[in-house]
């Protein structure tokens, strides 16, 4: 089999099996099915996974990672980085004040 069963890609990204459906319903990553309906999670979607994680930790909704994550898709940095600089600064500026 290729690819990441379910379980092993919760194990690499740190999800529960429950959140990866729940993204995966979102439209953030879309699986393949083997023959017997069994999810597999290319190596491309374990990174956008963990990409969510990271933009999880500052704060930004699932509204704002799915527009990143399109940008990401593009391969081209300087838009992804552009749409992050705001989160990223406020959420040093909290911790900063700590």
């Amino acid at each position: 089999m290729d690819g990441y069963s379910i379980s092993a890609a919760a194990e690499r990204t740190g999800f529960s099996a429950s959140a990866l459906r729940f993204y995966e319903q979102s439209g953030l990553v879309t699986p393949q099915r083997t023959a017997s309906g069994y999810r597999t999670y290319s190596a491309a979607d374990v990174e956008a996974l963990q990409f969510v994680s990271r933009a999880k930790g500052f704060g930004l909704s699932l509204e704002e990672i799915t527009d990143l994550l399109s940008l990401l898709d593009t391969n081209e940095c300087g838009p992804v980085q552009d749409r992050l600089s705001g989160p990223v600064r406020k959420d040093l500026a909290v911790e900063a004040g700590r």
